[in-house]
């Protein structure tokens, strides 16, 4: 009994791994680029009014498609490889499928491009009218790699405005900002849900070790058992239906310890705790029939 909750208490552990961090690497103000001569295109539209905030609208007056400059951001002071540009935008009138664009320049001459072409999401293409909603370009760099430059485009395919507002440069520690379609979870909500999950088991163990070598509260120690075994099996049924829907690994994996932790340690326990409070309540009615 005492090495199972050692055990739950020690995988509980393992079960949190360390949540992805990031770090806001610049905040960019339209006006600070237009005074250092950066601001190659648009209109900044002021705080104040209707917005909060300052914003930068860029307009395609005609329907000839036309990529237009915005601002380019010279050493960017970025030290990870995982990177990315964070904002709102807003449609107005777009005709067909805009797209913000980052193109990232790094030192011996690559340069590569990132785009807001998805169907959905954050990376989703500008299409329409719509108010303010948050957009991410994000890039992934191979190791070594020394960034240099970065510049930022909208792509019209025909006439329409946008306008972009709150854009940050942020360093990524993790895939938080890369996951697919679909997904359950982030990386962040996966190592909270473990390290949760791995806590209350291990809270659990010790209560049905305590109590159960008291001899007190069977029922709520059976029950204990049988409910943390249906939960490892829900768990164990989630995850196969994860692989299938190609959810994020650290989902995958948190899933499939709980799972296990929670069907192998309660079905080991079960017979034994039974026999413990049929041994105790025997020999309670030994003490009663010797009186």
């Amino acid at each position: 009994m005492k090495r199972a909750i050692a055990l739950a208490s020690f995988i509980s552990t393992v079960l949190a791994p360390p949540l992805g961090a990031e770090r806001v690497v610049r905040e960019i103000s339209f006006s600070a680029l237009k005074a250092e001569g950066r601001l190659a295109g648009g209109e900044i539209v002021p705080a104040g009014g209707g917005s909060a905030v300052e914003s930068i609208r860029v307009t395609n007056p005609d329907g000839a498609p036309r990529t237009i400059p915005l601002f380019t951001i010279d050493r960017p002071d970025v030290k990870t490889p995982r990177y990315l540009l964070s904002g709102e935008v807003r449609g107005e009138g777009i005709e067909g499928r805009a797209y913000l664009e980052m193109w990232s320049f790094f030192a011996g001459g690559g340069m590569y491009f990132s785009r807001t072409l998805a169907e959905g999401g954050p990376m989703a293409s500008l299409s329409g009218t719509f108010r303010f909603r948050p957009f991410i370009l994000p890039f992934t760099a191979e190791p070594g790699m020394s960034l240099e430059k970065l510049a930022v485009n909208v792509a019209f395919p025909g006439r329409g405005t946008v306008s972009l507002a709150k854009l940050s440069l942020v360093e990524l520690d993790s895939d938080e900002y890369f996951l697919p379609a679909g997904a359950w979870l982030t990386p962040r909500q996966s190592s909270l849900f473990g390290g949760i999950g791995g806590s209350v088991l291990g809270l659990l163990g010790a209560l049905v070790g305590i109590l159960a070598s008291r001899g007190q509260a069977r029922a709520l120690v059976l029950g204990l058992l049988k409910g943390m075994f249906a939960f490892g099996a829900l768990a164990l049924l989630a995850a196969a239906i994860g692989v299938w829907l190609a959810q994020p690994p650290v989902l995958l994996s948190t899933l499939l310890l709980l799972g296990i932790l929670c069907t192998v340690l309660p079905a080991s326990l079960l017979g034994k705790v039974r026999r413990q409070y049929e041994e105790k309540e025997f020999r309670r009615m030994r003490a009663l029939d010797a009186r």
